[in-house]
């Protein structure tokens, strides 16, 4: 991650924290202090170098000014500012430790959930405890993006429904669930069919009559 800019930056990672001068800053300086949350973590200075909070885990280059933090949980989260020849830098980045997301479950509501449901309500679940923040899609449109869906005859054109569960350093999607509501295109009746095949029947039955009695 190259420090420059004027804003705090959120960084979600995994299991190290990467720290680099932009090339504009690398060859002025002198004196190289990481801060993190308001205590020196990495100092360089004449030739001499210190460490704090993440001794033993930090891999530094005085040339480049690239800082690697190795082994990082997610008690080392925080805040980390640049101090450049001893001049505190406007930029800093935020930094928060999570895991992956976990392959998400779709349940469903009720569980009896059949064509003949009025309606049935899909959970996309998972436990996301130390993977957030996340975000959530589903398959049958991309649009969605809430936990839960409701499914009934309107979507009797999918066949199945998955959703995907997302956050800063992964996405999984879940297994697909089959969709109840489901009929071959060659079954669907449109709108208005059901009432167009009624009154063409009745059309036939009155012209039989007719034909009858005459």
């Amino acid at each position: 991650m190259t420090l420059s800019g004027n804003e705090d930056n959120y960084v979600y990672q995994t299991s190290f924290f990467f720290f680099g001068l932009s090339p504009a800053y690398r060859y002025i300086a002198t004196t190289i202090n990481f801060v993190f949350n308001f205590f020196t973590s990495f100092l360089y200075y004449d030739d001499v170098i210190y460490y704090g909070k993440f001794k033993n885990r930090t891999t530094p280059n005085t040339v480049s000014g690239e800082l690697k933090i190795s082994g990082v949980g997610a008690q080392d989260g925080g805040k980390f500012t640049l101090e450049l020849n001893k001049v505190s830098q406007r930029n800093s980045f935020i930094f928060k430790i999570i895991s992956p997301v976990p392959k998400p479950q779709i349940h469903v509501s009720p569980v009896a959930c059949s064509k003949d449901s009025v309606r049935c309500k899909l959970h996309c679940g998972g436990d996301t405890s130390e993977a957030e923040p996340v975000t959530f899609q589903w398959s049958h449109n991309p649009e969605v993006k809430t936990e839960n869906i409701t499914i009934d005859v309107i979507n009797q054109e999918v066949k199945s429904f998955s959703c995907f569960m997302t956050n800063p350093i992964s996405q999984k999607e879940s297994e697909p669930f089959a969709n109840p509501f489901y009929q071959e295109k060659d079954n669907i009746i449109a709108p208005g069919g059901i009432a167009g095949l009624v009154i063409m029947f009745l059309v036939v039955v009155e012209a039989a009559v007719g034909g009858a009695l005459a």
